[in-house]
């Protein structure tokens, strides 16, 4: 009777396994279309490098936020939308081939406080919507 129900306990547990192996999978590599970091993040200029792999998504949004008081002076590429002097500077890259791309900002000032981004996409495997976040 006990390896009756062992046989039984053992295929339940394979089953779930098996049914939950695709989401875990996709959990586990979710992001990696796009990855990056800050090649620069202080003094007057700061530059944001991505990576984007041979499966590139057809759209990027790129949100960069920094302390309140700092003052942009242009961006390269050019910004779709600069809010509160560059507390929040918003790119939008369409239908972008894999390589890297470099995301620069010149500020009036040197950095005051801190730097981060938020890269957002549609995952082109899943279709699941990504973000992922960068700090220095």
């Amino acid at each position: 009777m006990k390896s009756y129900n062992i046989r039984i306990l053992y295929r339940c547990v394979l089953a779930t396994f098996l049914l939950l192996s695709p989401v875990l999978c996709n959990n586990l590599f979710a992001g990696t279309h796009v990855s990056g970091g800050y090649a620069s993040a202080g003094g007057t200029n700061i530059v944001l490098t991505l990576s984007v792999q041979t499966t590139a998504p057809a759209n990027l949004i790129i949100e960069q936020y920094m302390s309140r008081g700092n003052r942009v002076l242009s961006t390269s590429p050019r910004a779709k939308k600069i809010e509160g002097g560059g507390a929040r500077i918003k790119w939008l890259v369409r239908n972008f081939p894999s390589g890297s791309l470099q995301l620069s900002t010149r500020l009036r000032a040197p950095l005051a406080g801190n730097v981060k981004a938020v890269i957002k996409y549609r995952d082109p495997d899943t279709g699941q919507f990504t973000e992922i976040r960068i700090a220095p």
